[in-house]
């Protein structure tokens, strides 16, 4: 994190003290916009963060958790996202070519109370218009997301779950789908 400038050391630092403070110390990171191509946040955690339109271009996310996190039009082609959290993430428009996605988890979040305890309720995971073009998502759990208008055209899907994810319009064009489990037609 050396080569962020300071404004965004800042920020990062106190979304940390909000998170592990569930909110009550801290600030949430607004990070919209920035560029972070080929910035290394391996095992970071910006669960709830905005981060629209950021540039993370050739990035190390992996095991990195984005939980209920807010992408949406970022820009995150070759991006290492193996074995992140994005549960109940927002990917709406991202571009997402040639990530590596592998064991990325994309399932629904659970809705917490101020407790931090289940309500029982949850938030999906959306990736409607996402570019997942040539993406690795072998062994992603995307079950329950919404991948409506996706392109995963040649993407390697071995092994994904789907499980009740809403497809409508993704095309898969040459994806490697062997052992994918898609939802079953209503």
């Amino acid at each position: 994190m050396d080569q962020l400038d300071a404004d965004t050391r800042a920020i990062l630092h106190g979304h940390v003290t909000w998170v592990n403070s569930r909110g009550a110390k801290g600030e949430r990171a607004i990070l919209d916009g920035r560029d972070l191509n080929r910035v290394d946040f391996k095992s970071i955690d910006l669960s709830a963060a905005s981060l629209r339109g950021v540039d993370f271009t050739g990035a190390n996310l992996g095991g990195s958790a984005f939980a209920m996190s807010d992408l949406t039009g970022s820009k995150m082609n070759k991006t290492n996202l193996c074995m992140a959290d994005l549960t109940g993430a927002n990917l709406t428009d991202c571009t997402l070519t040639e990530a590596n996605m592998m064991q990325v988890n994309l399932q629904p979040a659970d809705i917490l109370d101020t407790d931090g305890k289940p309500t029982g309720r949850t938030w999906a995971a959306n990736l409607t218009d996402a570019d997942l073009t040539g993406a690795n998502l072998e062994s992603a759990r995307l079950d329950g997301a919404n991948v409506r208008d996706a392109c995963f055209n040649r993407a390697w899907l071995v092994k994904a779950n789907f499980t009740s994810a809403i497809i409508d319009g993704a095309v898969f064009d040459g994806a490697d789908m062997r052992k994918t489990i898609m939802p079953e037609a209503a």
